[in-house]
Formats: C-alpha cells, sequence, structure tokens
C-alpha cells in the first residue's frame, strides 16, 4: 500500500520521519548554510538581504567579545554549547531588520536566546 501520492513526497516523508526518529542526522550548521537560512528569513520580511554574512568574518570584526555582555567568545565550542557563538541581529529579522554585516554582531547563543527579538534602539554599527 502506498503511503504517499508520489515519489517525491514519499522521499520527503520518509527524511521528515527519518530525522525526527534518529535514524538520519541533521548536515551540520555552516556558515553558508546559516546565511542563507538569515536570508530566506529577510525575505519573507521583505527587508534587504545585502552582502553574505559569515560568523568567521563578523567574529574577527568583533574581536572575539559578545556585543550583549561584553565577555570572551570562545571559537572552539559549537552549538549547542550556550557559550557557543552566535549572530546577533541589532534590528531583529522580526521587527522588519536587515540581515547585513551593520546589523548583525557576535554574540553568545545564551545571551542572544535571553535577549530575543527586543531590541532596535542601538545605533547600527558603522563599518567601512
Amino acid at each position: 500500500m502506498e503511503r504517499c501520492c508520489s515519489e517525491k513526497h514519499g522521499k520527503q516523508l520518509y527524511n521528515r520521519e527519518s530525522r525526527a526518529d534518529g535514524r538520519q542526522k541533521p548536515p551540520r550548521w555552516t556558515d553558508e548554510r546559516r546565511d542563507r537560512y538569515h536570508r530566506r528569513r529577510a525575505q519573507k520580511k521583505e527587508t534587504s538581504t545585502g552582502e553574505a554574512v559569515l560568523l568567521a568574518e563578523i567574529a574577527e570584526r568583533d574581536g572575539w567579545r559578545c556585543h550583549i555582555c561584553q565577555k570572551a567568545v570562545d571559537p572552539g565550542l559549537v552549538w549547542p554549547h550556550s557559550m557557543s557563538p552566535s549572530l546577533d541581529h541589532v534590528v531583529p529579522l522580526s521587527k522588519g531588520g536587515p540581515h547585513e554585516p551593520r546589523n548583525v554582531r557576535l554574540s553568545h547563543v545564551r545571551c542572544n536566546t535571553a535577549r530575543g527579538n527586543r531590541g532596535g534602539g542601538e545605533q547600527l554599527l558603522l563599518t567601512g
């Protein structure tokens, strides 16, 4: 008995179910994957997407310091560690902020999660 209407949808269903029950591991978050994810979110809000925003470049620009708590960010830690590096949008994407280097800063995952989508009162970083 067929579980789905077509081969294409059957594969999608299999992939979704096998990721959910642990048979397949999700792909790693690379800088390119993270950038595509944020660009897509910005496009849905019809905000500008600008140039590529890569975690490594933003971290170097910000001197590996969290802009929320002002403590050092360890580049060796990876998600889901709470002190791993993440990108924080000064004006959140959910509030219409662009996904551009001038609207992004380095933060810890914990600090970024605690801040949520509050923000927008800070001045955008002026970078040349």
